[in-house]
């Protein structure tokens, strides 16, 4: 966790306490908010215009951290039907966590800046990360038992798109996974048991743009198995796709008629078929 800022103000500390109906808002600061070994239940923590947030070794239930205009880092902490949310010019970033939601809480919100979730375990979110003009990174994590998928629609029609990172990670029995309306670099994931893989989608054009297209975004080094859907979808032009391998699928192993083909995809035992767009071998 950050020590001081970078003027050599030390941050405020809280330390081993309990929150309970306490609610947290740093505001106006000029230094972090470190919370270390905190228990907090129905607590919302909020950080605003500038006041950053440090969460460590913390345990969060029922307890929001949301942002504004500020940035709240979260590390080897537990999230217990918490959400996050970031808006404007900060972001979240989750590090060695587990997130819990109970079947009942969203996961996040981003708003034109990012969420970045790395090396954690999360589970059981009714509802994904969604938001407007915004990028999301997922890097090492596994994620489970998402009925909405991990990752919403984004709106890109605000402003310049916002890009998702979404690599190393494992996803099983959740709804379509990934369905992002900006770019999206997905690579070297696990997709098994979900309703579908990822869907590459952008939102409708603003009067007087161009048709829409999948520039920006990837497909490559997946695997997607025993999904009740597809397993990689898209119908822009553009999605560069390679080294794929799909099988067993109830939809198609890959369905991308429009895709630039970067080759080395596998593709077998699909219910509707096995590749369209892009060449396959079978094994």
């Amino acid at each position: 966790m950050q020590a001081e800022n970078p003027d050599g103000v030390p941050p405020y500390m809280v330390s081993r306490v309990k929150l309970l109906n306490a609610p947290v808002n740093h505001l106006f600061g000029n230094t972090d908010l470190m919370l270390v070994d905190v228990r907090a239940v129905d607590s919302p923590i909020t950080g605003q215009l500038g006041g950053d947030l440090a969460i460590s070794g913390s345990r969060l239930t029922r307890s929001p951290v949301d942002v504004f205009f500020a940035s709240a880092d979260i590390e080897d902490s537990t999230l217990i039907q918490s959400h996050v949310s970031t808006t404007a010019q900060g972001e979240v970033r989750i590090d060695s966590s587990r997130l819990d939601g109970k079947g009942k809480s969203a996961l996040g919100y981003v708003s034109e800046t990012s969420i970045t979730i790395t090396d954690s375990v999360v589970k059981n979110y009714a509802q994904p990360i969604s938001g407007f003009w915004g990028g999301v990174t997922l890097t090492g994590n596994t994620f489970t038992g998402m009925p909405g998928g991990v990752l919403g629609n984004i709106s890109s029609n605000i402003g310049s798109a916002g890009v998702s990172y979404i690599s190393g990670n494992s996803f099983t029995r959740s709804g379509v996974v990934l369905r992002g309306n900006v770019p999206m670099v997905v690579e070297n994931n696990t997709f098994t048991r979900n309703e579908a893989g990822v869907v590459f989608t952008r939102g409708e054009p603003l009067p007087g743009d161009p048709p829409p297209t999948a520039e920006g975004s990837r497909a490559t080094g997946n695997v997607f198995a025993r999904n009740a859907g597809t397993g990689i979808e898209s119908q822009l032009p553009g999605l560069e796709v390679g080294d794929n391998l799909a099988h067993h699928n109830g939809g198609y192993g890959i369905f991308a008629p429009a895709a630039v083909d970067l080759g080395g995809n596998v593709a077998y035992r699909n219910g509707l078929g096995q590749c369209v767009g892009v060449a396959c071998t079978a094994r």
